[in-house]
């Protein structure tokens, strides 16, 4: 179960009132699941099925008791990054690249104008507010 960091194993992520299951396999995912429902049930919490996702389409995670569906995806958002199934992080890494070259682009449109004199330039850096 979890996810071995070093010399650390993961099994949730928290932020606020979001909780992130981490499982190496379906079977312990459904376990997490529902060892964490029952819990969260003693302290009078419930959970919020829209919000819910795991990890394939092909494997709904099925709660007992009728409880709901757990859907699967292929990834998902936390505090801002994206995380993939397969745990490739090209494709995150490329969107902060891209997302870099947009913010200096834009600055270099107004930094290289020759008819924005040199205090209106100065008012633009960060360094100089």
């Amino acid at each position: 179960m979890g996810l071995d960091v070093q010399d650390t194993t993961i099994y949730s992520m928290l932020s606020a009132d979001d909780q992130l299951l981490i499982a190496q396999d379906y079977e312990d995912l459904e376990y997490m699941t529902r060892k964490l429902i029952d819990e969260y049930e003693l302290w009078g919490l419930k959970l919020m099925l829209k919000k819910l996702n795991t990890g394939d389409t092909s494997r709904d995670l099925q709660l007992a008791d009728g409880k709901g569906i757990i859907s699967h995806v292929n990834k998902c958002t936390y505090l801002g990054v994206r995380i993939t199934k397969d745990g490739n992080h090209e494709p995150e890494i490329n969107d902060r690249i891209n997302t870099g070259r947009a913010a200096v682009t834009k600055l270099n449109s107004i930094l290289w104008d020759h008819d924005v004199t040199p205090q209106n330039k100065d008012s633009y850096l960060p360094c100089n507010s």
